[in-house]
């Protein structure tokens, strides 16, 4: 068997749950804000007729993307009303007996791995065990490129690489990230290319570097060629720009979307950037509390350590009812510099939690946009478009209110983009 530099990977549409009109705006590829919605059992998806066909062209890989069961889904939509339809999705009858199958096969695999000594030792662990376990599908893969009719797609599925021990690449990459969740090791799959073929492999987080590396099972695994020892891992941990080189293509946008919805608290670099410029402070200690909000008045004072060094105090300080003391101070001045302007009623909130649209709003007048150039509903996307914002951490992510890593992460690019301009 020659060895395989391809794989397939087809991506089928298999869940849709419900996603606001105004977020299919918002993304130019809406996987990320659908998976979100899925796993957390929003059970339609509401849409306009006109965008219907284009929307489930955008949303074919999501489950593909995040979970190694896509097969097991199907859906039906209907019309309900004009405009409208809605998409519902319904398991299989014996999907309870698949996921049992692969949730014990993984539950091994990761006893097994846990008594390898770290975090890298263990995923070599699960590399090697998949190498050893799956065969890469070679006649379903060729069925594929004569047009011929797929029923059966496990071998897309952590099930065909853990159960029935034939596989594509997705098959692997998706059985890779499950036993990963099952280590406490972060890891995402990454859809792209090789070589200009459709192609899968992972992304795994290694805490000592605090950084993401990347692992292909799928070209690891030698088949029945003789190779030397080391071609099991030839693949294995290896840089973006090392993956380049062998003829990887993807998009870093839509991976780094993934990896914040996926772990959206994992923030060590832009916290330790943060954390050394003195721009941010923890709550208790080294406690940042990453998944807890800002507080509009906390923001005010972050500002204040950003742009507000040569800022001269306020002379005349006229308190706000609705601001702690501490925070009166950073809240005047914000609100003199226009960065952060207050309520129609001439209230400023102090201890309202920052959401997603005022923290887009307020980045952008600190990169000093043009006020002209984005509305309220459209202020996301302009930050996404500005590098300042992840697609993965907009507001049609789960909820319209911003985490304290999700400030983190915005203050960071900004600060980064400065530090580059």
């Amino acid at each position: 068997m020659k060895l395989r530099w391809s794989c397939l990977s087809i991506f089928l549409l298999v869940g849709f749950f419900m996603l606001p009109h105004s977020a299919w705006a918002t993304y130019s590829s809406t996987e990320e804000a659908v998976y979100t919605l899925l796993q957390h059992n929003i059970v339609k998806l509401e849409l306009p007729a006109k965008d219907l066909d284009r929307s489930l062209n955008d949303l074919g890989m999501t489950y593909a993307t995040f979970d190694g069961y896509k097969h097991s889904l199907k859906y039906y939509y209907y019309k309900e009303k004009p405009e409208e339809y809605y998409v519902h999705v319904m398991l299989n009858p014996n999907e309870g007996e698949t996921r049992q199958a692969v949730f014990d096969r993984i539950q091994k695999i990761r006893s097994e791995a846990l008594a390898m000594p770290g975090p890298v030792l263990q995923l070599e662990f699960v590399n090697n065990y998949l190498i050893q376990h799956t065969a890469y599908d070679e006649a379903v893969y060729q069925d594929f490129l004569a047009g011929k009719e797929i029923e059966d797609l496990s071998p897309w599925s952590a099930k065909g690489a853990l159960v029935d021990g034939k596989a594509v690449c997705e098959g692997y990459a998706g059985a890779f990230m499950l036993i990963c969740d099952q280590l406490g090791i972060p890891c995402v799959k990454v859809n792209g290319e090789l070589n200009g073929i459709p192609h899968t492999w992972n992304s795994v987080f290694i805490e000592s570097i605090q950084d993401w590396l990347n692992v292909d099972v799928t070209n690891n695994d030698p088949g029945e060629a003789q190779v030397p020892d080391n071609f099991k891992t030839h693949l294995f941990l290896i840089t973006d720009d090392q993956l380049r080189h062998y003829g990887y293509k993807w998009s870093p946008e839509k991976s780094q979307a993934i990896k914040d919805i996926r772990f959206p608290y994992m923030i060590g670099r832009q916290l330790d950037f943060l954390r050394k410029d003195g721009i941010i402070v923890g709550r208790g200690g080294a406690n940042f509390a990453s998944a807890a909000p800002l507080t509009r008045e906390e923001l005010a004072a972050i500002i204040v350590r950003i742009a507000g060094k040569d800022w001269q105090k306020p002379t005349n300080l006229s308190p706000s009812p609705d601001v702690s003391d501490w925070a009166q101070e950073s809240v005047q001045l914000c609100r003199q510099k226009g960065y952060m302007i207050g309520y129609p009623d001439g209230s400023f909130k102090g201890a309202n939690p920052v959401s997603k649209r005022e923290l887009a709003t307020i980045v952008l007048r600190l990169k000093q946009v043009p006020a002209n150039t984005y509305t309220w509903d459209s202020v996301e996307q302009v930050a996404v478009s500005e590098g300042l914002l992840s697609s993965g951490r907009t507001s049609g992510i789960i909820t319209p209110v911003a985490s304290r890593a999700d400030i983190f992460d915005m203050l960071y690019r900004l600060l980064a983009l400065k530090a580059h301009a």
